[in-house]
């Protein structure tokens, strides 16, 4: 693996149970306090690392707002905006592939597949191990109890694999683990019977919505893929540009939209943003949009 790029997702709506494989009650109701303000109470999933994460996540800097701060500030910040952070907007960084060049350095072009092919590939194959957990799940014969165990999606981003590697390579390098079983059990048909019945509710109740977070996390990879890679007809003429600032603490900014022909420019244009906000009345210039459209020759 030249670069790995993994995210580590934890799964589940509640992430904590009182007085369970060593969990004290009173770090457990910590934990399920904070699980309420994280995309867990939501999408009933969460991000908790992303390694060899793209540069448009990396320059974001989590204390921007407040002027900065020390690394340990920063990777405290940085959890916390893991930890928010929906599904979609996780996947689209994930498969970020656009600072990478259309063909590896020394390589003839065509030689090896774009970016945007590898992202498919990676995204599709995700979509199948993705689809076959979410199956297996519900196949189980009792309940468990699994607390804050973790998923791993992960793909080598570091290099564009030849084009004569062919796909089933790159499927086979993709990776999805079931990790982090500290606070989990498992369950049989017997052991199961052997409960009372508070314990029998608590197991369903945490199966629940252990399910329900890996239902959640499946449509959101076959949503990613659908509409992404899924337009089998013509683009349209034009493609709308919308542009927003980054803000770390609060929600983005909305500074304009331009509508742009799709078709190469040949060279730098630049054009005003419309509908910009009131934000941006009294500025010296104008807002505006500098891009660059040009065909990417592919066999």
């Amino acid at each position: 693996c030249t670069r790995l790029r993994m995210l580590d997702i934890k799964i589940g709506e509640k992430t904590a149970s009182p007085n369970w494989k060593g969990k004290s009650q009173l770090r457990a109701h910590y934990r399920l306090l904070l699980d309420n303000f994280t995309n867990s109470a939501c999408e009933g999933f969460r991000l908790a690392g992303f390694n060899g994460a793209p540069p448009c996540f990396t320059s974001r800097d989590p204390l921007l707002d407040i002027g900065g701060g020390s690394e340990s500030a920063k990777k405290k910040a940085l959890r916390l905006v893991f930890s928010i952070m929906p599904g979609a907007e996780m996947l689209s960084h994930f498969i970020d592939m656009h600072n990478t060049p259309v063909t590896s350095a020394g390589t003839e072009p065509g030689s090896t597949m774009s970016g945007t092919e590898l992202a498919e590939i990676v995204l599709h194959e995700l979509v199948l191990k993705l689809t076959i957990v979410a199956v297996a799940c519900r196949r189980v014969a009792v309940p468990q109890k699994w607390v804050g165990s973790s998923i791993a999606l992960a793909f080598d981003c570091g290099r564009l694999p030849p084009r004569h590697c062919g796909e089933d390579e790159i499927r086979q390098s993709v990776r999805l683990k079931l990790f982090d079983w500290g606070r989990s059990e498992l369950s049989t048909l017997q052991n199961y019977m052997e409960l009372c019945e508070e314990e029998q509710h608590d197991r369903a109740q945490f199966w629940q919505n252990y399910v329900g977070g890996m239902d959640r996390l499946a449509w959101e990879v076959v949503r990613a893929y659908w509409h992404r890679f899924s337009n089998a007809a013509e683009w349209g003429p034009y493609v709308e540009l919308v542009v927003y600032d980054f803000d770390s603490t609060t929600a983005d900014d909305f500074l304009g939209r331009a509508r742009v022909p799709l078709q190469p420019t040949g060279r730098q244009v630049t054009v005003p943003l419309q509908d910009t906000p009131s934000i941006c009345t009294g500025l010296s210039e104008a807002p505006s949009l500098t891009y660059c459209i040009e065909r990417c020759p592919l066999p």
